[in-house]
Order: structure tokens, then sequence, then C-alpha cells
């Protein structure tokens, strides 16, 4: 047993993190203070925090990127708010925009065949690069196929006559 300097509760020594430069190898302070005093913290010095986040995202990019992508598997349908947010669309324009598609593709007329954790992705919103103004619903390969010509019918076409 070991009691808190913080809150002064007698707790198990399990409730307690590491120190090694104490003498009994505990932290003074209970996980549940650290973690109150933590969070705090936190909430105090927004700008202090933000500001070591992106230090910490400039010094390890790949794992940031990595970080993403496990979490929007994770959180599909936080990723499909975000992106009803970010095309500044709500999710009944979106379900009138797939049902008026009968959830199908704008361009190929084919439904999405893309799985993530074995469930077939949502049509992707397109739009236009310049307005921003929202085109239509597209399935993974034709929104590829739009991005990386970078809706220039010029290279569409010759990609056709090719």
């Amino acid at each position: 047993m070991k009691i808190c300097s913080k809150c002064g509760r007698e707790k198990n020594k399990n409730k307690f993190g590491n120190d090694k430069s104490r003498e009994d190898g505990l932290t003074d302070w209970c996980k549940k203070c650290r973690n109150r005093s933590g969070r705090n913290w936190k909430k105090n010095n927004p700008e202090k925090v933000k500001n070591s986040h992106r230090k910490w995202r400039a010094a390890n990019p790949e794992t940031h990127r990595q970080n993403g992508r496990i979490w929007a598997i994770n959180n599909p349908e936080k990723v499909k708010e975000k992106n009803l947010r970010r095309h500044n669309i709500s999710t009944e324009e979106y379900n009138n925009l797939l049902k008026l598609q009968n959830n199908i593709c704008a361009i190929c007329g084919k439904p999405e065949t893309i799985t993530l954790k074995r469930k077939i992705k949502a049509l992707i919103i397109d739009h236009d690069h310049i307005t921003g103004k929202n085109r239509g619903l597209l399935c993974h390969h034709c929104n590829i196929i739009l991005g990386h010509s970078h809706d220039n019918t010029e290279i569409l076409l010759n990609a056709i006559k090719y």
C-alpha cells in the first residue's frame, strides 16, 4: 500500500505509475490524480498542446499517416460524417443523391465494389476542385480516374483514344 501525495488516499501499489528515480520505484501521485492533472493542464494550455502535436506530426509523418489509416478503418461512420461536412452536404442530402442515382456510380453506372473491413464502401462525393461544387457520387475507381487526370478532359480523351 502507498499514500498518494496529491489526494492523500492510501491505495494499492498497482494504482501508481513506475518511476525509476524514486526509491520505491513508483510515482508520488496515483494514476488517477496524474491523469486528472494532465487533462487539466491540456485544457488550460491548448496552444502548447497544439504546438506539441504539430512538432510530433512533423517528426513522425509515417506513424501519423499510419495512425490516421487505422483510425479511419476503425471509425467508418466518423469518416463519413467528416467527408459530408467537408463537402457541405447533410446525411439527408447524401441519401437523396444516392437514391437519385439508384445507388450506382454517376460515371460507370455500377455499384461500389471496394470493401473495407468486409463492408462495401460508400460512394464518394465528387466535386469540382475549382468551384468546390458537388457533382455527384462516384465509385472508388471512377473517382481515381478523375483525380489522376486532374479533371482534364484532354487527358481523359487521350486515354480513350489510347
